[in-house]
């Protein structure tokens, strides 16, 4: 049992990266990288190239709690606040790590045609967890001995793979430009709940704790959790995914986008297995015998009645995180833009809205300035990003996406960025 649940925590932690999309940077006007969030986005350089790996990093994690929920500084040293934490937690709480790396990205343009292409790898891990499931770690099991305590909502989700595109970009008219950019994955590693339950109930005498459960874990990696020396190929789990996008310029001071990303799927058969449960333990405390606590066989013991297999599966498909997005934009000069960004991420069955509003600024030729607000599964960020053109070659970004949680690290539940160098032409 020891090797399931290790090969769990190690799967969960080296996959824990995905692309978010929040970046101030794709806000910018004639950007290459604004074709991330819309294909169609007007661009007009003859030719653009990332510096490998360097073309585009971005990366974010999200908590439920900030440091100073749980951790208190004095002059005696650190202390711990656990009921602090659970006050400050809702009734279902997120926890999420998102990364994007460009291995490869560049594009030029023929005529009124963008064609552009790219490298990347694409990871994220997100958990739901319950906000009296922590509860019961701080506030005893005393607490729930009138009460069942109920869990129907842990949701695990972890999705890596790489990503091959081939984007094009049309001119139709002086007002409507639209784009289309194919992508070709390969796999890496997949983790879903597709079945969770849970039921813990304490007595009056509080004598012991009754646990029943039922769960289904999905997973599939390239390497065999069992045997880390099984490599399936890179070629074992394939799949396809589309970005649409148009724009229409309506004048010459307003112009509006729409776009959806990243639609598709991907087929999953390599090294598949369901971590399996349906069974109860009855828990009565652990006896210390001096310092010598065997917590293996405890583990392995409470893993046992729960009945926790690990079998078999059979391929399956699993879909992309497809985001949707409509953007307006208000060019009040040529040095001064107005932008609103509504988005719908769509995760594992669920929908996330995202809503933007943003300050693009060229305030000379060489310097590019992005201001944006933006409210985001119950967080409100306020972003911001720089551009730097040497020599109208080479452009040098920056960008983070919680301005004032990075100021203040303890006091934030957010944390992203991006940075990256490219050269156009």
């Amino acid at each position: 049992m020891k090797k399931i649940f290790v090969a769990i925590v190690v799967g969960l932690i080296a996959i824990s990266s995905y692309s978010q999309d929040n970046s101030s940077l794709y806000l910018m006007k004639d950007n290459p990288l604004s074709l991330e969030v819309n294909p169609a986005n007007p661009i007009y350089k003859k030719f653009y190239i990332g510096i490998p790996v360097l073309s585009n990093f971005n990366f974010s994690a999200q908590n439920a709690f900030k440091y100073n929920d749980l951790v208190e500084e004095s002059l005696e040293g650190l202390i711990l606040k656990p009921g602090q934490l659970y006050e400050s937690l809702k009734d279902n709480n997120p926890n999420a790590i998102n990364l994007n790396l460009d291995i490869l990205n560049f594009g030029f343009r023929v005529n009124k045609t963008i064609n552009r292409y790219g490298f990347r790898n694409k990871t994220k891990y997100v958990i739901y967890y319950l906000k009296e499931l922590t509860g019961l770690t701080v506030n005893g099991n005393g607490a729930y001995s009138q009460a069942t305590l109920e869990i129907n909502n842990l949701d695990v989700s972890a999705n890596s793979y790489m990503e091959l595109s081939v984007g094009i970009q049309d001119i139709i008219n002086e007002k409507l430009i639209v784009g289309i950019r194919p992508k070709f994955l390969l796999g890496i590693a997949n983790v879903g709940t597709n079945e969770f339950r849970a039921s813990i109930m304490t007595p009056d005498d509080y004598s012991h704790i009754r646990i029943e459960e039922e769960f289904v874990l999905r997973t599939s990696f390239l390497y065999d959790m069992f045997d880390t020396k099984t490599f399936t190929g890179a070629f074992s789990n394939l799949g396809i995914a589309f970005d649409l996008g148009a724009t229409y310029k309506i004048d010459e001071k307003f112009s509006v986008g729409l776009s959806v990303l990243d639609l598709g799927y991907i087929k999953w058969k390599s090294n598949n297995y369901d971590i399996v449960s349906n069974g109860e333990y009855v828990f009565e405390g652990v006896e210390l015998d001096g310092v010598d606590v065997d917590f293996n066989n405890v583990v392995d013991s409470i893993a046992s009645a729960l009945n926790v297999e690990t079998i078999n599966s059979e391929p399956y498909t699993a879909r992309t995180y497809t985001k949707i997005m409509a953007q307006g934009n208000y060019d009040m000069s040529d040095k001064h833009r107005f932008s609103a960004t509504v988005r719908l991420d769509c995760i594992e069955g669920k929908v996330y809205p995202l809503y933007s509003v943003a300050y693009i600024g060229n305030l000379v030729h060489w310097f590019e300035v992005v201001a944006n607000t933006y409210y985001y599964r119950g967080l409100f960020k306020i972003g911001a990003a720089v551009n730097f053109d040497i020599c109208e070659t080479v452009k040098i970004y920056a960008s983070l996406d919680n301005l004032i949680g990075t100021l203040s690290v303890k006091n934030t539940k957010y944390l992203g960025g991006s940075l990256g160098v490219a050269l156009t032409f």
